[in-house]
């Protein structure tokens, strides 16, 4: 019996090329630019523009070296002879096959986490805080890994409730932050009295810091109630928790079908 030859077909292949030319760069582009606002615009204009310079340079090359195949290594030989046409051949090669790693990674990636803006706001104004913080050597300074470390926890920290719960994806909570205290812990270098404080709480207090001083960008400012009876931003949540009948608890690894059953 003869076995049907798999064919991957038209579309995939291109699809696989475009991807391969392209690079998975073009496809994030859009996440990594976004924090920019509209001067991101002449990121793609950029982009774009370096990508039609390419087209053109390589239509040019195929008018002139006719009849044979093989695409940069074929120019590259012709114009540099056989060494340079090796390495461009064995680099392309390369970056082929790492380049759908990537663009499987980036898929992904993009698939199962969302990491808005304020949590790596609350990273960066972490770093802020414990550069000025009294319990920290100011003299040893704060490593510049710092928010890197902190950025991993915090993402396998997400990982980790996926893992757990089963879903497919998820979004990056305000107690996934609890995460990125070993990263806090061992990228700082305490004084005296943030010794006696405690790693742990010195931790806690750089990153509730960081919140606070983000808070009210988004939030409308909490001042305190002198008269009793004044209308404030806060009634409406404050009186749902003294009004709700029924016990709740949002633990760190609930799910997101669990924590959607939860209305505020």
């Amino acid at each position: 019996m003869k076995t049907k030859s798999q064919k991957i077909g038209l579309l995939t292949t291109t699809s696989l090329v475009v991807g391969n030319m392209i690079g998975v760069g073009i496809f994030v582009l859009p996440a990594v630019l976004s924090s920019y606002g509209s001067i991101s615009l002449l990121g793609w204009i950029f982009t774009a523009t370096g990508a039609l310079i390419l087209a053109k340079i390589f239509s040019n090359f195929s008018r002139i070296i006719v009849s044979k195949s093989g695409g940069p290594y074929v120019y590259s030989k012709a114009g540099f002879g056989d060494f340079i046409g090796f390495l461009v051949a064995w680099g392309y090669w390369i970056a082929c096959w790492v380049g759908n790693g990537a663009i499987a990674i980036a898929i992904i990636g993009a698939a199962s986490f969302f990491i808005p803006e304020l949590a790596k706001d609350i990273l960066e104004q972490l770093v802020f805080e414990a550069r000025k913080s009294e319990y920290v050597d100011v003299k040893s300074g704060v490593s510049a890994r710092l928010s890197i470390t902190a950025f991993e926890n915090l993402v396998s920290t997400a990982e980790r409730r996926l893992l757990h719960s089963g879903d497919d994806k998820t979004a990056i909570r305000m107690s996934d932050f609890t995460g990125i205290i070993p990263a806090i812990t061992g990228k700082i270098e305490l004084v005296y009295e943030g010794e006696q404080e405690g790693a742990y709480n010195v931790a806690l207090t750089l990153l509730g810091n960081a919140i606070k001083s983000l808070y009210s960008e988004f939030f409308p400012k909490i001042e305190k109630i002198e008269k009793q009876g004044v209308e404030t931003p806060y009634d409406e949540i404050v009186s749902w928790f003294f009004n709700n009948s029924e016990d709740f608890e949002i633990l760190d690894d609930i799910s997101e079908k669990d924590l959607s059953l939860i209305h505020i």
